[in-house]
């Protein structure tokens, strides 16, 4: 999965450069953003990310997207949300990527408005440390 991820950042890299030489070109862009998923601690609290993205933009306010994200977060109370004996509470560290494509439509609402629907597939690879001790019951 690490190289699948360094090939799309490389493709992603060189598709904003290529965006630049051709700055006057409105068919494709490339940008990056910030993800904050609020979550109440149940099993993870916060969950910030990043990502990098691509849009090409077809005909009749129509464009396909993809994009890359990377999360880091807890997974709170790891130890007893498996069954694991014992009081000592332990997080696991989390790190998710996930890798996405979308098709979106977009509609002028007015002069400086529009609104748009999307429609996406995407997939995740979640990686958590290791917990270990005694199950409860055995």
């Amino acid at each position: 999965a690490k190289n699948l991820i360094k090939v799309i950042i490389a493709l992603l890299t060189l598709a904003g450069l290529s965006n630049a030489a051709y700055a006057n070109d409105d068919t494709y862009s490339l940008g990056v953003r910030g993800n904050v998923m609020l979550e109440d601690g149940v099993p993870a609290n916060d969950m910030l990310g990043f990502g990098l993205y691509g849009k090409y933009y077809l005909e009749d306010n129509w464009a396909i997207g993809y994009g890359i994200d990377a999360y880091s977060y807890d997974f709170e109370n790891t130890a007893e949300f498996v069954g694991l004996e014992g009081t000592k509470i332990i997080d696991a560290k989390v790190s998710s990527t996930m890798i996405s494509a979308w098709a979106e439509k977009s509609y002028k609402w007015s002069e400086n408005t529009r609104w748009f629907w999307i429609v996406g597939a995407g997939i995740n690879d979640v990686s958590v440390d290791p917990v270990t001790g005694t199950l409860t019951g055995g």
